[in-house]
């Protein structure tokens, strides 16, 4: 399913997963079902079903864990409802998370920091991101998107280049900095890309990527 959605074959992603779910009881782990829901809501995002997308990932975001909610399809629910640009109902769908790793914890003030920046209330999503810088030992990915998500551009270019020149995540900075086959971004996303687009121009970024990679 990962293999395919990269290779930008989201209808043969979606057959896989649908093909997969009709026989779902054979599952031995309930959560390879959950991801398995999560390829087929990303596979019909890329079909430009979005409308679809977020109906199987609210389907597959309802289901629990032994008991407890699904976090990692609940977290992908609320990235999914930021990016439609209903911040209040990407909020609903991550504020009754709790007891999550420090790094689910990061993605959840991820969803509540954007949902605060696109309601403009602008002190709330200063919260989230302090949240955010605080737990930075457990996503410094996150931390650097999260500088774009607020236009801090020197800040996001000093970061990406202090990764570049550390081998250990040379390679996952790298790979941030590549293009990849997928499908138009959704509204909410439109800020996010045009940061990334600017720091990725940026003389002294390129200078930086061009120094260990391509």
């Amino acid at each position: 399913g990962y293999a395919l959605l990269i290779a930008g074959r989201p209808e043969a992603a979606l057959a896989l997963a649908d093909a997969v779910l009709a026989g779902r009881h054979g599952f031995d782990d309930i959560g390879d079902l959950h991801w398995m829901l999560n390829h087929r809501a990303v596979a019909l995002r890329r079909l430009g079903r979005t409308d679809d997308a977020l109906a199987a990932l609210t389907a597959a975001a309802a289901m629990e864990e032994d008991g407890h909610p699904n976090v990692s399809q609940v977290l992908n629910l609320g990235s999914l409802l930021v990016d439609l640009e209903r911040p209040e109902d990407a909020l609903a769908a991550v504020t009754r998370l709790d007891g999550m790793s420090g790094y689910g914890a990061l993605v959840q003030a991820t969803v509540r920091m954007r949902a605060q920046l696109q309601s403009g209330r602008l002190e709330d999503a200063a919260v989230w991101f302090d949240r955010i810088q605080a737990g930075r030992d457990d996503g410094p990915m996150i931390l650097f998107e999260a500088l774009l998500w607020n236009g801090r551009l020197d800040d996001a270019a000093m970061q990406l280049q202090a990764m570049l020149d550390e081998p250990d995540r040379r390679a996952e900075a790298l790979d941030w900095c590549q293009d990849y086959l997928g499908s138009e971004p959704l509204p909410g996303r439109l800020p996010f890309v045009e940061a990334r687009r600017t720091l990725l121009a940026r003389a002294d970024v390129r200078a930086a990527v061009e120094a260990v990679g391509r």
